[in-house]
């Protein structure tokens, strides 16, 4: 004869094998999600293998002085790499090694290229929040370089912003999300405020070299501004309104970056005693990742 199994644990076994159920469910499905319900980009990458990168950049700078024009080229070839350990709050530690570092200044008929020999192989620490907000650039502001007679620069201008912006939540293909960047370097005689708003589309989907990426897109718009002293032109102050875009490409398995372009173009006005002198200014990056 059969016993009589009491309601009561009939229905808490129900709920124990539920309950194992959403678990199973919870376990199998990815830490960053799936197109169909939204995908959690971050920066999570971690690991003893460096990633490595190639960073290449020319910017441009047209005017006229004394009613001769003056047009500057500057092309920057850099390549990093970086360790990335656990998370400090939300924050990764990036420790990176700079390969080499080459900039070439050409203003026809003559080109300068500094001496920046004494930067390759030099390493630093800089911080990397889960959605891409840079912090902790005092060593790399340590690491200078002289970009001419009286002039020099540090490896924070290119650490600034170097890594995009990701949603807070998650997003599917045809979403958008707003970013800024608001940062400032200091040369030895000039200083240059940015800050740039970003409005960013989830475009799709891509494979670059093997890695599944989600291709997004984006537009700037913002300003620059600051001041500074030249041998030429005495003390001024500029601004401008910049516009730009961007195309880049996130390794979301992995949580890291596989590639991006940027392009910014800006109309300057300089401020001196000789009376204002507008400017254009633009400047096209690419970044990839390298094995």
């Amino acid at each position: 004869m059969k016993e009589n199994i009491p309601r009561s644990a009939l229905a808490g076994a129900a709920s124990m094998a539920l309950i194992l159920v959403l678990l199973s469910c919870a376990v199998q499905k990815p830490l960053w999600g799936d197109l169909d319900t939204g995908l959690t980009l971050s920066y999570r990458a971690t690991g003893d293998s460096p990633i490595k990168y190639q960073h290449n950049a020319s910017t441009t700078q047209e005017l006229e002085m004394m009613g001769y024009p003056v047009k500057t080229v500057s092309d920057v070839d850099m390549a990093f790499s970086f360790v990335a350990t656990d998370r400090q709050g939300d924050d990764l530690s990036l420790h990176i090694t700079l390969d080499h570092f080459f900039l070439d200044i050409s203003n026809p008929p003559q080109s300068f290229s500094p001496d920046t020999s004494h930067l390759a192989g030099k390493t630093f620490t800089m911080g990397l929040s889960s959605q891409g907000k840079e912090s902790s650039l005092s060593e790399a502001e340590s690491l200078t370089y002289a970009r001419g007679p009286g002039s020099t620069s540090s490896l924070k201008t290119f650490f600034d912003a170097s890594f995009p912006d990701l949603p807070t939540t998650p997003i599917t293909i045809g979403g958008t999300w707003p970013s800024a960047d608001n940062v400032t370097s200091n040369d030895s005689n000039t200083k240059i405020h940015l800050a740039i708003d970003w409005i960013n589309l989830l475009e799709g989907t891509a494979v670059v070299d093997s890695r599944e990426c989600v291709k997004i897109s984006s537009k700037a718009s913002g300003i620059m501004e600051g001041s500074g002293t030249d041998p030429g032109l005495g003390s001024f102050t500029f601004r401008g309104d910049i516009t730009g875009s961007a195309t880049w490409f996130f390794a979301y398995k992995e949580g890291v970056l596989a590639g991006s372009k940027v392009e910014f173009a800006s109309n300057i006005e300089i401020v001196n005693p000789m009376g204002n002198m507008p400017v254009k200014w633009a400047t096209t990056s690419k970044t990839r990742r390298v094995e």
